[in-house]
């Protein structure tokens, strides 16, 4: 049995040479391993960093991990009497402001603000939401 088993084995490894296949290569010699195939499909990880002046928010996003090519997303949550009203995804750069001004601003006064930054990969690989401080608008 072990005789014919080689046998087939050394023909196939002659079929593949005759047609230009060569050698069969050795198990993971220059193949993709599980922990690479696991690294390329893990989503990033977001992170969110803002600052304030009497008039204006300013936050900066960024992302490390998953495949590389990321598209910025912010969305805003707003806190009014009670409510909690958060705006959907929209595409944007790493940098992003806003007035925190109501009567410019045309948001009812006295409301409070945060900010929230996710990117998505090329490949579709959404990230943590990162979540900005919460600024309180007059």
């Amino acid at each position: 049995m072990k005789s014919t088993l080689r046998s087939i084995s050394l023909m196939a490894t002659s079929l593949l040479m005759a047609c230009g296949e060569g050698a069969p290569q050795q198990e993971g010699a220059g193949l993709p391993t599980l922990e690479d195939s696991h690294a390329a499909l893990v989503a990033p990880t977001a992170s969110i960093s803002c600052s304030s002046t009497s008039t204006d928010i300013t936050c900066i996003g960024g992302a490390t991990g998953g495949s590389p090519l990321y598209r910025s997303q912010w969305s805003r949550t707003m806190y009014f009497d009670g409510e909690v009203l958060n705006s959907p995804w929209g595409d944007g750069s790493a940098t992003y402001s806003e007035s925190c001004v109501t009567p410019t601003s045309g948001n009812p006064p006295g409301y409070s603000i945060r900010f929230r930054y996710r990117v998505v990969t090329a490949a579709q690989e959404v990230s943590n939401v990162a979540t900005g401080p919460l600024y309180a608008c007059e």
